[in-house]
């Protein structure tokens, strides 16, 4: 092993490897619209459930259930729909060409998604008290390139 290279930058270069590869192979779409359909679906649930609610009460009756289902209903209901324009889009990309564009900008989003987590797991060793950072981060390349985009949030707790 290279003295070079610590542990930490080892630990995050593999899963960035891991993402760009696993990203590259779904393909853009595949990866893309799969975490909006959890994403999209989870917000417009959130925000709309207690407009729906009412509607399911009138239903089905004054239940402690109601908010419940209408939350369901709505995440389902966004959630397919988006699986739906996945499927119309990703069969819109099987020629050859087109697949190769979906898998090079896969590439691009499974490095996104790679770095993001990198980022967050920094965060995450900043803020835990039991290792000191300073030494587990001692020399490691990712720090230092992503330490500028990552809030301080010892400042804040």
């Amino acid at each position: 092993m290279n003295a070079g290279i610590g542990i930490a930058d080892l630990v995050f270069s593999a899963l960035l490897i891991f993402f760009i590869i696993k990203v590259t192979i779904r393909g853009f779409i595949a990866e893309f619209f799969s975490k909006a359909a959890v994403i999209v679906g989870g917000l417009v649930a959130v925000l709309f459930y207690k407009l729906f609610t009412p509607i399911i009460s009138g239903l089905m009756g004054p239940q402690a259930l109601s908010a419940v289902i209408a939350f369901l209903i709505l995440f389902l209901a966004t959630y397919l729909v988006i699986k739906l324009i996945e499927l119309l889009l990703g069969s819109l990309f099987s020629n050859q060409s087109l697949k190769s564009l979906d898998r090079a900008l896969g590439f691009f989003l499974g490095l996104i998604e790679g770095l993001l987590l990198i980022a967050v797991l920094l965060m995450l060793i900043h803020l835990q008290p039991v290792v000191n950072p300073a030494k587990l981060l001692d020399g490691s390349i990712f720090a230092k390139i992503l330490s500028p985009f990552i809030f301080n949030w010892n400042s804040v707790f």
